[in-house]
């Protein structure tokens, strides 16, 4: 079995999925919301982690911040946002 190519799906099947999806516009809002979501959780953490590269100096002596700075990773992230929830939750 040889890999690449198409697998012989036609235009009309597309043209009933887009016919049908057309037809509820619930689809097309949850979708369209979820990759905006998603577009701006990624241009969100691009900004968050440039910011970090600027403001490590800053926060060199205390022990707020984390000591992964120089590499941020979104499980970083998520250990300061379940603090923070945590003593708002309080």
């Amino acid at each position: 079995m040889e890999g690449g190519g198409g697998h012989g799906i036609d235009a009309t099947a597309f043209k009933e999925c887009l016919a049908l999806s057309w037809k509820n516009p619930y689809v097309l809002q949850l979708s369209f919301s979820a990759g905006i979501g998603g577009l701006l959780f990624g241009y969100d953490t691009g900004v968050i982690s440039g910011a970090l590269l600027y403001i490590r100096d800053d926060f060199k002596d205390t022990l707020i911040f984390p000591s992964s700075i120089k590499k941020p990773t979104n499980a970083d992230f998520q250990f300061i946002l379940d603090n923070m929830k945590a003593k708002l939750a309080e």
